[in-house]
């Protein structure tokens, strides 16, 4: 069996373990409940459960002003993003391309830049004059060679900034202000201690892992590291490429990596998926000698958000364009890519869900081919802030970047928006509907996530036995109207401080609603 069909079965194997093993728990009530998966909702009756997507906000936030930024008019992947609450600023680091003068594409550079903002929205530059690019000596560069893929900051260590670069497997300690480099190290690990990095050497000759994800995770103190692998997909249209996918990683202290073995990819749901994209040329457009269409793992970062940890899947999608359009540096293996994101998540970095195939969708879709938006477009990490009621995920603008090597048109940041905690969610129209949670001790305040603009929610408190509690039942709830992501949940004759320290469960009632979320604690 081929390595990307044992990871795509222990990936079946685990999540129905998964789910098992969180059959009958309490839910841990300190966080935010979710509607992601099972392990919160018990039972439902006439709802759909969907998944949220990301919208393109169109807000220019930063553009290639100066002269190391405009060499091809170009800041590279995406921007970093972290939220310096106490001192009262947003910290970018990002990357751009700089070509030594007189090379149309010989050596390279890809410095490490830096901005910061009040408000995530206009940024500024300042010039930290670190190190000299021909007559760029003002610019706001932190590092010269590869720039930075991810950046963490570590609460326990000052406030430490840790900056980490795949090509060099090296981590930068920064400044606290995050503006210089205190210190770079190594990694700790050689390549070659990759999963699967020595089979697909001896296949194909060449290893590349030019990406990796690291971020911190506050509540196990781990970092936690996605390296990029390859992996074959069995039973895939292309079952013979080898196809980038990600290696699972974890360190104390950033350096000292520890390999699980586990490997995540594609599935052959996301083949089917990219068989019917309207992106990808018809079988009668192609060539007989083009490769079949294929999705790819290129990349995934994960962050802590409430009780789970969220991963991004960065799929990158190879196919044929109608008229065989190839150019660039793949020209003569496939002619076009573009990328798509996609949601997993994992309460402990070992077993990790998606979506089911059925009802798998983007969490931030390909706009059309015609749009700035479309092509290569890329996400470092962290990339998401919380922002009132909204989630901000920061990316780069690729201006219909596909296969091009350094094209001359211009890249930009911008962000997208997702409603706060619409992850996912559960909606019921005209005909009622319901959910019944797993079961929680009753603590603090009740509040939920809805939308029920034009309809209402209504909540029944269960005991442990499935019963409605006298004065809790659905007759006695007062409806919850409108559109709010924090609104609190009361009853006629009956006080939810009455429950407290009791195991309960709820079940919500759904008319012309959607609900995305429920806390008892304030976050």
């Amino acid at each position: 069996m081929k390595a990307g069909m044992k990871t795509y079965t222990r990936f079946i194997i685990l999540v129905i373990l998964g789910a098992a093993a969180h059959a009958g728990e309490v839910l841990d009530m300190q966080y935010r409940q979710l509607m992601l998966d099972e392990a919160v909702v018990a039972a439902s009756q006439n709802v759909e459960r969907f998944y949220g997507q990301f919208a393109h906000s169109g807000v220019r936030v930063l553009e290639p002003t100066e002269p190391i930024e405009t060499v091809w008019n170009r800041i590279s992947g995406g921007p970093i993003v972290i939220h310096d609450e106490a001192a009262g600023v947003y910290r970018m680091w990002y990357n751009t391309v700089w070509r030594v003068r007189g090379e149309q594409f010989g050596l390279t550079r890809a410095p490490g830049l830096y901005a910061e903002s009040a408000d995530a929205v206009h940024w500024t530059k300042p010039a930290l004059r670190h190190y000299e690019f021909e007559d760029d000596s003002g610019a706001n560069n932190i590092v010269y060679g590869m720039g930075f893929d991810s950046v963490t900051r570590d609460p326990g260590a000052e406030c430490r900034y840790r900056a980490f670069k795949g090509h060099q497997f090296v981590m930068h300690t920064l400044s606290n202000d995050g503006r210089s480099v205190a210190e770079t190290v190594s990694m700790g690990f050689d390549k070659m201690a990759i999963p699967n990095a020595k089979e697909k050497l001896e296949a194909t000759g060449v290893f590349n892992a030019d990406r990796s994800n690291v971020s911190y995770d506050p509540v196990t103190g781990r970092y936690l590291g996605m390296f990029k692998t390859w992996t074959q997909l069995e039973g895939g249209r292309d079952s013979e490429a080898w196809r980038r996918s990600v290696a699972l990683a974890v360190s104390g202290t950033g350096t000292d990596w520890t390999f699980s073995g586990d490997i995540l990819t594609v599935d052959l749901a996301d083949d089917d998926w990219l068989h019917g994209h309207p992106h990808v040329a018809a079988p009668e457009q192609r060539n007989a000698a083009d490769p079949p269409p294929r999705s790819e793992l290129h990349d995934m970062g994960v962050f802590r958000y409430e009780g789970l940890l969220l991963g991004i899947r960065n799929h990158m999608y190879v196919y044929p364009v109608a008229g065989n359009n190839r150019r660039g540096h793949e020209a003569g293996r496939f002619g076009q890519h573009s990328t798509e994101q996609f949601l997993t998540w994992s309460r402990d970095f070992e077993i990790w869900q998606r979506p089911p195939s059925a009802e798998r969708r983007p969490l931030f879709p390909v706009p059309p081919v015609d749009s700035p938006h479309f092509g290569f477009r890329e996400l470092r990490y962290p990339c998401i802030l919380e922002v009132g009621d909204e989630l901000w995920l920061f990316h780069n603008v690729p201006e219909g970047m596909g296969n091009e090597l350094r094209p001359p048109r211009p890249t930009w940041f911008t962000y997208a928006t997702l409603r706060l905690d619409g992850w996912a969610g559960y909606r019921a129209g005209a005909e009622e509907g319901w959910i019944e949670t797993a079961p929680f001790r009753a603590d603090g305040a009740l509040r939920v996530n809805v939308d029920a603009e034009g309809g209402a929610l209504r909540v029944a408190v269960l005991d442990e036995q499935g019963h409605e509690i006298p004065g809790f039942g659905r007759e006695q709830s007062r409806p919850v109207t409108g559109d709010h992501t924090a609104a609190e949940v009361q009853w006629n004759q009956a006080a939810w401080d009455d429950l407290a320290g009791r195991t309960v469960q709820l079940k919500f009632y759904l008319h012309g609603a959607a609900v995305y979320s429920f806390w008892t604690r304030e976050r």
